[in-house]
């Protein structure tokens, strides 16, 4: 009955919740320390794991259900403490709190503080399995999202969708809807491209991009016109309080943190140390402050709503 008093959980939602943000943020950190280099010496093995466990085949049964885990955790805990673990798992309270690492230690932290702002972003825009008004919903917004990088044949999205998408009787008939088929020639089988109209529903930050898809969306959406502010999908009941955590002062002090460094290090020496902040990172934390900025903007016009 009372061992979680012993171990020093609060209460019982607060053990549960911090059991289940444990181990889908270890590998969480493992492998945004993959991203940092922090395991190169280690060979291919990190690599390897990470890319199984994000590949097509396993990633909804592995990553997408470990990231599911982490939004629960943060609709369960409060913000500074669910903030407070991310911190401290990645390492980077130091840096955030304005300690300046020598080379190559800071590149490290810098990365990490990046990888833990993606993190962030994926929690709070991330739909699958438990946003979607309708299956048929979810199958257009993968459908969209896999053909924004480029053209695919048929077999192509096959590989690229799971199962649970692909077979549904829906699916051919929204591949029609939303994209463009190029009959196939002597040189090349018939693709499926996204309709330009489209580029503009795509998350850039969707889970299962790589770096590279993730760019070129970028650059496709800014020959369209990108929007104002980026893209944040409605938030389901079971994640309505993943909103509070968006606006919660813990992370817009992280979020400043990092804008400092940008100014410290655009001002500062070059031959003094300092904290200096990547373009990824400084693009992510401009990303979060977009959606940070939405919600706190719904949260006021309710109010005034209510009021």
């Amino acid at each position: 009955g009372g061992a979680w008093r012993g171990a020093g959980f609060r209460d019982k939602g607060h053990a549960f919740a911090l059991l289940l943000l444990e181990f889908p943020l270890r590998i969480a950190t493992v492998l945004s320390q993959g991203h940092a280099g922090m395991w190169i010496r280690n060979g291919s093995l990190v690599s390897d794991q990470q890319y199984a466990y994000s590949g097509p085949s396993i990633r909804e049964g592995m990553h997408l259900l470990d990231l599911i885990s982490i939004q629960l955790a943060a609709c369960i805990l409060p913000p500074p403490d669910f903030i407070a673990s991310l911190q401290d798992r990645y390492g980077v309270s130091g840096w955030l709190r304005g300690q300046a690492d020598a080379m190559p230690e800071q590149e490290e932290k810098v990365v990490l503080v990046g990888e833990l702002v993606f993190l962030l972003i994926k929690i709070a825009c991330e739909r699958s399995l438990v946003g979607f008004p309708s299956i048929q919903a979810e199958v257009r917004s993968m459908l969209i999202h896999c053909l924004s990088p480029g053209p695919k044949t048929h077999s192509a999205l096959v590989r690229a969708l799971p199962p649970r998408i692909t077979d549904e009787e829906c699916f051919d008939a929204i591949l029609s809807e939303v994209s463009t088929f190029r009959r196939p020639d002597s040189t090349q089988q018939g693709t499926f491209q996204l309709k330009a109209e489209l580029i503009n529903q795509v998350d850039p930050f969707c889970y299962f991009f790589s770096r590279r898809e993730r760019e070129i969306v970028w650059e496709q959406q800014r020959k369209q016109g990108r929007r104002a502010l980026p893209l944040f999908p409605p938030l389901p009941p079971c994640l309505k309080h993943v909103g509070g955590l968006l606006v919660a002062r813990t992370l817009w002090q992280m979020l400043a943190s990092v804008l400092a460094a940008a100014v410290q290090h655009a001002a500062a020496p070059t031959d003094v140390q300092h904290r200096f902040v990547s373009d990824t990172l400084l693009h992510h934390t401009l990303h979060t402050l977009g959606l940070a900025l939405q919600v706190a903007n719904e949260d006021r016009e309710s109010r005034c709503l209510e009021g």
